[in-house]
């Protein structure tokens, strides 16, 4: 792609940046399906937790610049959170089915753990902390014979 076409698809730094981020989002929450097929519910999940880890260190390179594209009045994040939720409950919702995981917790409070692994983790240095606090989040959604 020249130069002239990305500049018209994209007429700021802005407008790419924005158009990138929700670009990876839609592919990661197209990610939990896909798994769904590939995998048991419970690998599926895991799996899909450790993309989501892979897309949150790629985002930690960008937060300077979402966070300019939010103080101008924009917004990257649009409904980046309500897609992730979704992905993270069709992921739930499978694993209930199965019977492997807890039903007593919601998808949100996975979503929030999930965003405190991240916030806390998200440097490329972390990643062996992030996993572990993954492992020590998913193991407590098992359910226990």
């Amino acid at each position: 792609m020249g130069s002239a076409t990305l500049y018209r698809n994209f007429p700021t730094r802005e407008a790419l940046i924005e158009a990138v981020y929700r670009n990876e989002v839609a592919q990661l929450c197209d990610a939990a399906p896909a798994l769904l097929t590939q995998k048991p519910p419970a690998e599926a999940l895991r799996a899909w937790t450790r993309l989501f880890l892979d897309y949150v260190t790629a985002k930690y390179g960008m937060i300077d610049a979402l966070r300019a594209i939010a103080a101008t009045g924009g917004n990257p994040y649009g409904h980046s959170r309500e897609m992730i939720q979704a992905a993270i409950t069709s992921l739930m919702e499978a694993c209930m089915a199965a019977g492997v995981i807890r039903t007593d917790i919601q998808p949100t409070d996975i979503g929030a753990a999930l965003e405190g692994i991240a916030l806390t983790s998200a440097g490329a240095e972390h990643r062996q902390q992030a996993e572990r606090l993954l492992d020590l989040t998913l193991d407590g959604l098992m359910v226990r014979p």
